[in-house]
């Protein structure tokens, strides 16, 4: 048996007290169908209503552990007064708009499902009227697993649905084990190219390179320095806090991806001496994963610079103390507050772009795979599914049963029905034993499944327990899996004793499964980038910078980071989401929306209108690098660009220094939409 969950009251609380089981313990209704089931027939619709216990010829039910019980009535009507005037299907469009003929057999209310004529008559096909309520209930739903079990999730259902419909759950508050996912995993390689060409331009020429502790810096820790105010001016680091970053990393690695500790640390590594619990060593290892757990926080939940300080904005205060703040350390970080303002007043003097002193080029390739939460959900990848077909496709996951018999619902694994007591024997001498019971065994397995004939006062259930006697391997415990039975013609038993002739399917109580892993993700993100002579940095925008992930307002954000990347820190999103806005020509603007369907940026430049500019360089390059990401030619971005085209299955519009459409002179518009 399953364990029980601990947090019973978490289950609970999601599901209605109402519905909340007793002491059930196997599926069961409150009446039966007999062979007097067909004793009045009467079908009611909300225009009229129609007898017709004496015209049906034919009843065969079927009821299964999956999905709704049938009923099929075949109903004698040569003379179609069915369809005369002031009768139930008078019109067509009474059976247009009345959804609810229904008809109760057997003491089980049953919805008209279709109509069909014959020569003789109608064919009038019903199903039991919960499940016919499941059908109705389309609405999208989710649920979280871990704050809510499949059990409860198709509870759920069940209450929206309405009708005070029956659901017994007999395990609704066991803890299913969970099949284990692959652990979130960080991987980057890094490679790097670079010639002798010497620089006199903007940047770091060779004469004037940074210090790292008093000593010019060589080429590595040139590009950490890059890497790391490059992650600082992402995350719209004030300039203090950038400061602090370098000192930071200054005092614990003076720059270099050390692969060992200390004596009080010796699983510290990195640039910034993070220890394990921080995230991946191949991360820590890396100028700007590193950097980014400092500012923001660690893998394992420890706190970083936004968490201590409130914001990366912050830097109000002793550098020296709000850097020991984070790293949990002794300090000495004051000694490099000097050199570390003259490195990054440089860098942003030179626009953002301070960096090697040789021309090089530098391509990074980082896969990110990161566990998802399993999701329960009703309209599964966003199709229209109804409550009854995601209740039986929850229940397959799992090896559990769903199934609606008698106007109640049942849900529940074979080993919890399996234990219910004995509901039918079957032995094959009985009288009440038409045929079989009928087998098959097969060398080192078990008979799995078996029918059988016989003659029942009462139409047996799905679910219920049987046992087969005196048939060696085919002898034990089975569980009804189907009943079939035509109400029309029951046998005579004698002393005027009326039975069902039902054929009765069994199978084997089978292993429930275990819940399905979280789902994993993994990103692959390859970026590229050159050193201009004179260190200026621009992004080489390959495709592979840009990706479908998250749809339009995915493509966008990574568009803007992009742009930010080539055209340095001033660059920034001036424009995002403007609910209703229409462009000038009276259409639906991008701007509209902001979700994976539509969505837009306007990328400016700190200080410069967004409207009329004047244009920046930075958005040149900025421009520029969106084209080679999505295959387009912009040369270097300093010219008119209008450029609406199809990529991925997304059209995607570029719009930049043109005062039309309402002015582009000082940003650039990134629009996309899913086709």
């Amino acid at each position: 048996m399953a364990s029980k969950v601990k947090n019973r009251a978490v289950v609970a609380k999601s599901v209605p007290r109402s519905l909340q089981p007793g002491p059930w313990i196997r599926p069961r209704s409150d009446t039966g169908v007999t062979a007097a089931a067909l004793n009045k027939v009467v079908l009611v619709g909300s225009y009229a209503s129609a007898d017709i216990t004496d015209r049906v010829t034919s009843a065969p039910i079927t009821a299964t552990r999956t999905g709704a019980a049938v009923l099929t009535l075949e109903v004698s009507d040569p003379e179609r007064t069915l369809v005369s005037a002031g009768r139930l299907f008078d019109r067509e469009d009474d059976l247009l708009l009345d959804d609810n003929i229904d008809v109760e057999v057997g003491g089980i209310w049953w919805r008209l499902m279709g109509l069909q004529p014959s020569d003789t008559g109608w064919t009038i096909a019903l199903e039991d009227r919960l499940g016919a309520w499941l059908r109705r209930n389309t609405r999208p739903m989710r649920a979280v697993r871990g704050r809510v079990n499949r059990a409860a999730f198709i509870w759920r259902m069940y209450d929206r649905t309405g009708g005070g419909s029956d659901l017994f759950v007999p395990e609704l508050f066991d803890a299913q084990r969970e099949a284990k996912s692959s652990r979130p995993t960080t991987s980057t390689d890094s490679s790097a190219t670079s010639s002798a060409a010497r620089s006199t331009g903007r940047g770091w020429p060779a004469s004037k390179r940074p210090t790292v502790k008093g000593v010019r810096a060589d080429d590595t820790q040139i590009r950490a320095i890059v890497d790391i105010l490059t992650e600082c001016a992402r995350l719209n680091c004030s300039r203090r806090v950038t400061i602090a970053t370098i000192m930071c990393a200054t005092q614990e690695s003076v720059m270099r991806p050390l692969n060992h500790g200390d004596t009080a640390g010796p699983d510290s590594r990195g640039f910034f001496q993070q220890r394990a619990p921080w995230g991946p060593e191949s991360v820590r290892r890396t100028a700007t994963g590193s950097c980014r757990m400092f500012l923001t926080g660690g893998r394992g939940g420890q706190a970083g610079w936004k968490q201590k300080h409130g914001s990366l904005r912050n830097g109000a205060g002793n550098l020296d103390r709000m850097i020991t703040a984070v790293q949990v350390s002794v300090g000495g970080y004051y000694r490099w507050e000097d050199e570390a303002t003259k490195t990054v007043d440089a860098w942003l003097k030179a626009g953002g772009q301070g960096g090697a002193s040789e021309s090089s080029s530098r391509s990074t390739t980082t896969s990110e795979t990161r566990e998802i939460a399993y999701e329960f959900e009703l309209g599964q990848d966003g199709k229209k599914e109804d409550a009854l077909t995601c209740a039986n496709r929850l229940a397959g996951e799992v090896g559990w049963r769903h199934w609606v018999f008698a106007n109640a619902g049942v849900y529940a694994s074979d080993g919890e029905l399996a234990t219910a007591a004995v509901g039918l024997r079957i032995r094959r001498e009985h009288p009440a034993v038409l045929r079989g019971p009928d087998w098959k065994w097969e060398v080192r397995h078990t008979a799995q499944e078996a029918t059988a004939e016989i003659i029942a006062d009462r139409l047996p259930e799905p679910g219920q327990v049987a046992t087969i006697e005196s048939e060696g391997p085919g002898s034990g415990r089975w569980l009804i899996s189907s009943v079939t039975s035509d109400l029309a013609r029951p046998i005579d038993i004698g002393r005027g004793r009326m039975a069902l002739r039902c054929t009765v399917s069994l199978a084997r109580p089978q292993s429930r499964k275990l819940e399905p892993a979280n789902e994993t993700k993994t990103t692959t993100t390859t970026t590229s980038s050159s050193a201009e002579p004179g260190g200026g940095q621009s992004a080489r925008g390959a495709a592979g910078d840009i990706t479908t992930t998250g749809g339009a307002k995915g493509i966008v954000d990574q568009a803007a980071r992009l742009a930010a990347r080539a055209g340095g820190s001033r660059v920034y999103v001036g424009s995002s989401f403007r609910g209703g806005s229409t462009t000038t020509s009276g259409n639906r603007s991008d701007h509209a929306s902001n979700d994976s369907g539509q969505a837009a940026r306007d990328i400016g430049v700190r200080g410069i209108d967004l409207l009329y500019g004047p244009p920046s360089s930075s958005l040149d390059a900025g421009v520029a690098a969106l084209g080679r990401a999505f295959g387009r030619d912009y040369g270097t971005g300093k010219r008119k660009i209008v450029d609406t085209f199809q990529w991925r299955g997304y059209r995607v519009q570029i719009i930049w220094r043109t005062p039309e459409y309402g002015g582009h002179m000082g940003h650039i518009h990134v629009g996309v939409r899913k086709n």
